[in-house]
């Protein structure tokens, strides 16, 4: 059951995701990336601002380069996946006795972050905090992710998606120029040419029950805050994150279980 409008707060709206399967709030001022027109809550149509794939939803703000990515996949199982060394090694300080739990939710959030070939620092190990709407165990995590090479802005967020949407982008999207075609039109997009950093904040919900696991990655680029001259706009992104966080995890609810097959 998702949370009722009444309860929402008025720089949220309470969106639909998965055609009505599932809702959260969203602020306001970010992008429906997968509508035509962005707003919040358009049925996705035939053509859309990027193709983006049945398992995923992805909302990007307005004004910052801030963007969400919601996506389901598949449930990690111990023994299916291999976590790097210092990974492992950090975990082990953590005082949480889950280490199988928390393991998968650093797969996760290793796999978003290298995803361009980038380096991260995990800031905050994984820790339990629960989703209030749905009855299963959730972890966060918070990671800093540099970057370092020519990939322009749209062609990053891309790359944060799945391999299905980078296929489908790559007739659209030429990342040696830096050009991205939507709609029959030419859109320049910002090169990145020298390092820079962006802050991943991540929560894991797990569904054992239906071998699912939900991601929600909250990212939030420092270079365009850092480059506008205005004093402290990088803590106060990294703020709205955290609120943005805290909204979604009390809202985020479960409609139709049948999304998930079960």
């Amino acid at each position: 059951m998702a949370e009722s409008t009444a309860n929402v707060d008025t720089g949220y709206e309470l969106v639909e995701l998965y055609g009505g399967a599932m809702k959260v709030l969203i602020p306001k001022g970010f992008t429906n990336m997968g509508t035509p027109s962005g707003h919040l809550n358009d049925k996705p149509k035939f053509e859309s601002i990027y193709p983006i794939p049945d398992n995923q939803e992805v909302f990007r703000s307005t004004s910052t380069k801030t963007n969400i990515i919601i996506e389901l996949v598949e449930r990690l199982e111990p023994g299916s996946y291999t976590l790097p060394e210092e990974v492992v090694a950090q975990l082990e300080t953590s005082s949480d006795t889950n280490k199988e739990e928390l393991s998968a939710v650093l797969y996760h959030l290793h796999d978003m972050c290298t995803s361009n070939g980038d380096t991260y620092e995990i800031l905050d190990l994984p820790k339990p905090y629960p989703v209030q709407l749905i009855p299963s165990p959730a972890y966060t995590c918070q990671a800093l992710v540099t970057a370092k090479g020519k990939i322009s802005d749209t062609q990053r967020l891309l790359n944060m998606l799945s391999e299905s949407t980078q296929q489908a982008t790559s007739t659209s999207t030429s990342t040696s120029t830096g050009t991205a075609g939507t709609a029959g039109t030419t859109v320049t997009a910002p090169i990145t040419e020298h390092e820079s950093t962006s802050t991943c904040h991540f929560f894991l919900v797990r569904l054992a029950q239906y071998g699912t696991d939900i991601l929600v990655y909250i990212n939030v680029p420092h270079d365009m805050l850092e480059e506008s001259g205005v004093p402290g706009a990088v803590a106060q992104e990294e703020m709205r994150a955290h609120d943005i966080m805290a909204n979604m995890m009390r809202s985020l609810g479960i409609i139709d279980y049948s999304l998930f097959g079960g």
